[in-house]
């Protein structure tokens, strides 16, 4: 089965960004998203476990799982004993967001890690536990990742390859192989698997080799070339690929939970503005009877007013009447003619 048919035919259950798709305003850069950033000058404090990585990156920001691989590449240290490891480039948008470096080590005391080449030389009778750190840069700092060492491969990753496809790879080799042998399991052949099983079966097509000197230790070309190392990718992939889709899986898990308390979230506001849009019609309504009857009431106000008006209108007029038949009373009783004006 080829390696790179894994990225040709299957679709990610993850948001895709299609080209031309413009990125947003708030892409931030990984280290924040996965982890804190390191003190100044000590970045080995950014160093994680892969179950480390892979915890943060399933607990990240959504927006972390459409970050891409966009490059991978394999460095050598130039100084014995010629350590080798991956960094991966990863983007969102075509802008490099950050890096990560994949690397198998030796967990050393403090007295041997002042004599590392000597251990790292000295320990195939003895397998030791295997470090195979992780460790985040910013996209500014990339270049302390590789400082020292000279590339030896590249290859350009196309398509939905994701940080899920980083930690798959070196969680199964951490998980099936966690001791340092000398012999086999060491840095070279961690970077080897790393790299063939992120780049697939195009890794050679891709591998371009810079300043690699004859008669040295494990040269890596050679390594990829191992019909040993090829078998050992071609065992290691059914179980990448698991991991893989466990990794998607519990993805997938995360952006369905987020989306159904997205939805629960928008039917709560929902059912709120509705209950408070039957407040305000009730307010409304009320206001509007109260206005109603207030103008009632102003109506039989004005009423009563002009009933009074009128009632003193008609008193008047009949104390008027009053007083001029008052007056014929008297001239009629007097004999006399009653005064006219």
């Amino acid at each position: 089965m080829r390696f790179n048919s894994l990225f040709r035919t299957r679709f990610f259950c993850l948001p895709l960004r299609l080209p031309w798709m413009s990125a947003p305003r708030d892409i931030k850069p990984l280290h924040l998203l996965l982890e804190a950033p390191a003190p100044l000058g000590n970045p080995d404090k950014k160093k994680i476990a892969v179950n480390t990585l892979e915890t943060l990156y399933l607990s990240a920001d959504s927006i972390v799982h459409q970050y891409l691989v966009s490059q991978i590449t394999l460095w050598k240290h130039n100084k014995l004993p010629n350590h080798e490891f991956v960094v991966a480039h990863i983007s969102f948008g075509g802008t490099v967001v950050g890096a990560l470096r994949m690397e198998r080590t030796l967990e050393l005391t403090d007295e041997e890690s002042d004599n590392s080449s000597s251990v790292s030389f000295t320990s195939s009778s003895c397998p030791l536990p295997a470090s195979d750190p992780i460790t985040i840069y910013t996209s500014e700092d990339v270049s302390h990742a590789t400082k020292g060492a000279q590339e030896i491969a590249k290859q350009v990753l196309e398509g939905n390859v994701t940080i899920a496809t980083i930690i798959a790879a070196c969680s199964v080799l951490t998980q099936e192989y966690p001791e340092y042998e000398l012999g086999s399991k060491q840095c070279y052949w961690f970077a080897g698997l790393v790299f063939r099983l992120i780049a697939g079966d195009n890794v050679m097509t891709a591998t371009n080799p810079i300043g690699m000197r004859a008669g040295e230790f494990a040269n890596f070309l050679n390594i990829m070339q191992e019909p040993e190392l090829a078998e050992q990718a071609e065992a290691m992939q059914p179980i990448f690929e698991t991991k893989l889709r466990e990794v998607e899986h519990a993805v997938a898990q995360k952006l369905a939970k987020e989306r159904a308390a997205a939805e629960m979230q928008a039917q709560l506001a929902e059912a709120q503005r509705r209950v408070q849009e039957a407040e305000r019609r009730e307010r409304a309504a009320a206001e509007m009877q109260a206005a109603e009857m207030q103008a009632q009431l102003a109506e039989a106000q004005r009423r009563v007013q002009e009933a009074g008006r009128r009632e003193a209108e008609l008193v008047k007029a009949y104390e008027l009447k009053l007083c001029e038949l008052r007056e014929e009373i008297m001239s009629l009783q007097s004999g006399t003619a009653p005064s006219t004006a």
